[in-house]
């Protein structure tokens, strides 16, 4: 938004398949350009399928902050 400054871009309106890979190659290492290697840990932690779900989240989520993420796996 304007007048905000952010250590990240927004993710909403991506393509699926783009944060899909992108977030594999944080996973994998294969990325660096994460200030604090702040992703690379986020994306450590996440399963392939719960990357393919946020992927698909981010990709269908409307503009703005006030998207949420999805209940994790498992949970109600």
């Amino acid at each position: 938004p304007a007048g905000y400054v952010t250590a990240a871009p927004p993710l909403h309106g991506q393509q699926r398949a783009y944060l899909e890979v992108q977030l594999q190659a944080f996973a994998s290492d294969t990325r660096h350009n994460d200030i604090g290697a702040r992703m690379r840990g986020i994306a450590r932690a996440l399963t392939r399928q719960e990357i393919a779900l946020l992927a698909a989240y981010y990709a269908d989520a409307p503009g703005g902050l006030t998207a949420s993420p999805p209940t994790p796996i498992g949970q109600k």
